[in-house]
C-alpha cells in the first residue's frame, strides 16, 4: 500500500510539472497575443483584450472538454468548481493585464507570491507561530518579489503590472487551498474542471462586453494570426495544463504543490529567452527575447530558493479548511 501511494504521488508530481511546462509556454504566447491585438485594434481597452481572451480560452476549452466529459457533477463538485473558478478567473484577469505591462519572466516569478499566503493560513489553522525556517523563507520571498517588481523604497511604489500580478497571486493561493480541501477529496477532476472553465468564461464575459468598442471583436476576428495565437493559448495554455492541475493537485499536499509550481517561472523564463523572436511574425510588433539580467537572476533565485526551503518538509498532513 505505501508503494502504491508513493507511485501515485510521483505520477501526480509529474503531472503538475508538465502543467508548469505548458503554463511557461503560455507567458510569451499571451504577450505576443496582446501585442498583436493592440496592432489589429488600435486604441482598444487593455481590459477588453484581456477579458475577451480569457472568455474565449475558457469557453472553448469547456466545449472541447464537454466532448469527452459527460458525467453529471455532484453537489460538492459543483461547489468546488464554482469557488476554484471564481478565484482563478479573477486572478487570470489581473495576471494577464499585468503581463501586458511587464516582462513575461518577471510576471511568472511574481505569480509565486501566493507562497506568502499558504504558510500564514497553515499557521492560523494550526494556532501556532510559524517555524523559524518559514519566517526566514517568507522574508527571502518578500525581498525577491521586491527586486522583481522594481520596488522603489524612496517612493514606496511599484508599477501597475507588478501589483496586478501580486494581486493575482493571492487569488491563486485561494485556488490552491480550495483544490486541497479534504471535503472535496472524493470529487472527480473532469466535472470539476468543466465547471471551472464555464465559471471563468461566463464570469469574465460582462467585463469583455463593457470594455469593448464597436468593431473591436470584428477587427480581432479578421486576423489569422489572432486565431492561431488564440488556438495555441486555448490548448497549450488552458485546456491541457488546467486539466492536469485539477486532476493531480488533490493528490499532492499544498506545501509540496507549492514547490512544484516553482517550476512555472523557470519554464517561463527559459521560453522567454528565445520564443519571443520566433513569435515575431505573429505578434507583428517589437518583442525581443528577454535577457538574463542581474535583477532577474537575483530576484528569481531568492524566490525559488525560499520556496524550496519553505516547502521542503511538506509531507506533513495539510491543514483542514
Amino acid at each position: 500500500m505505501p508503494d502504491s501511494k508513493s507511485r501515485e504521488l510521483r505520477i501526480a508530481t509529474a503531472g503538475l510539472v508538465l502543467a508548469c511546462f505548458f503554463w511557461g509556454v503560455g507567458f510569451p504566447l499571451t504577450k505576443a497575443y496582446a501585442l498583436r491585438a493592440q496592432t489589429e485594434a488600435p486604441g482598444a481597452s487593455g481590459w477588453f483584450i484581456v477579458s475577451s481572451l480569457v472568455v474565449g480560452r475558457f469557453l472553448v476549452s469547456a466545449l472541447l472538454l464537454l466532448t469527452v466529459e459527460r458525467r453529471r457533477p455532484t453537489g460538492l463538485e459543483l461547489e468546488q468548481g464554482l469557488w476554484v473558478g471564481l478565484f482563478s478567473g479573477v486572478g487570470l484577469v489581473f495576471q494577464t493585464d499585468g503581463m501586458i505591462l511587464t516582462d513575461a519572466s518577471t510576471s511568472a516569478f511574481l505569480t509565486q507570491g501566493y507562497v506568502l499566503v499558504l504558510p500564514v493560513v497553515a499557521a492560523v489553522l494550526a494556532r501556532r507561530f510559524p517555524e523559524l525556517r518559514v519566517v526566514i523563507s517568507v522574508l527571502a520571498i518578500v525581498v525577491g518579489l521586491a527586486v522583481l517588481a522594481r520596488f522603489d523604497p524612496r517612493t514606496m511604489q511599484i508599477g501597475r503590472g507588478e501589483w496586478e500580478t501580486l494581486l493575482a497571486a493571492m487569488c491563486f493561493a485561494l485556488q490552491i487551498l480550495w483544490l486541497a480541501r479534504p471535503k472535496y477529496g472524493a470529487n472527480r477532476a473532469g466535472p470539476v474542471t468543466l465547471i471551472f472553465f464555464v465559471v471563468i468564461g461566463v464570469g469574465t464575459l460582462p467585463l469583455a462586453l463593457l470594455s469593448a468598442r464597436a468593431g473591436d471583436v470584428a477587427r480581432l476576428a479578421a486576423s489569422p494570426a489572432i486565431w492561431l495565437l488564440f488556438a495555441l493559448l486555448t490548448v497549450l495554455g488552458t485546456l491541457v495544463p488546467f486539466t492536469l492541475m485539477n486532476r493531480n493537485q488533490p493528490r499532492v499536499p499544498p506545501a509540496e504543490a507549492g514547490v512544484i509550481y516553482g517550476a512555472e517561472p523557470l519554464f517561463a523564463s527559459m521560453f522567454a529567452l528565445f520564443l519571443p523572436e520566433l513569435l515575431l511574425p505573429l505578434s507583428a510588433a517589437p518583442y525581443p527575447n528577454e535577457q538574463l539580467t542581474p535583477r532577474l537572476l537575483l530576484g528569481g533565485a531568492l524566490v525559488t530558493f525560499a520556496n524550496i526551503v519553505l516547502q521542503v518538509r511538506g509531507r506533513a498532513k495539510p491543514p483542514s479548511l
